[in-house]
């Protein structure tokens, strides 16, 4: 028979590193957890069947392509269907699908906007007209998306010219 002796101050430590590893375990976990609720709610589909077709037009549609999501308030109503070129004001003509569920006012807003993962959609900000946008009809009102790449240069080079004017 062999005695073996275990140091008090041993436990200690192996029990403070299993309570930490429990925790990280935890920890980790929850943080799994949050993404992929916030990946569902972020993708949730408002059950697109049935669509109408309206158009809108903007000056940039960088980033977007067709299959481009289209919410309202953050729910998913609608997919762009179609871009083109309008050969007489030479503005991006987008086609989009939306539910034929969702009535949109005649002065609804539709802008491009950047997700925080550098995504493209449209976003639909209703207006407060009694008249809604007929099938085959367009949103007058649009924002394009921004040259994010541009504005940056002109902001490092216009800092640049600027500061080295100063410097004669």
């Amino acid at each position: 028979m062999q005695l073996v002796i275990i140091n008090v101050g041993d436990l200690k430590i192996m029990s403070k590193n299993l309570v930490e590893t429990i925790v990280g375990i935890i920890v980790i976990a929850v943080a799994i957890i949050f993404i992929s609720i916030a990946y569902q709610s972020g993708s949730l589909d408002y059950g697109i069947g049935s669509t109408y077709e309206i158009k809108a037009k903007f000056s940039r549609v960088d980033g977007v392509k067709v299959g481009t999501e289209v919410k309202l308030s953050g729910i998913n109503i609608g997919k762009v269907t179609a871009l083109s070129i309008d050969n007489q004001t030479y503005l991006a003509s987008i086609t989009l699908a939306i539910n034929s569920s969702v009535r949109l006012p005649s002065d609804t807003q539709a802008e491009i906007v950047g997700s925080l993962f550098g995504d493209k959609y449209i976003a639909l900000i209703p207006g407060g007209s009694p008249d809604m946008i007929p099938s085959g009809g367009e949103i007058v009102y649009t924002q394009s998306s921004v040259n994010l790449e541009g504005m940056i240069g002109k902001f490092i080079f216009g800092t640049a010219k600027n500061g080295a004017e100063a410097g004669k």
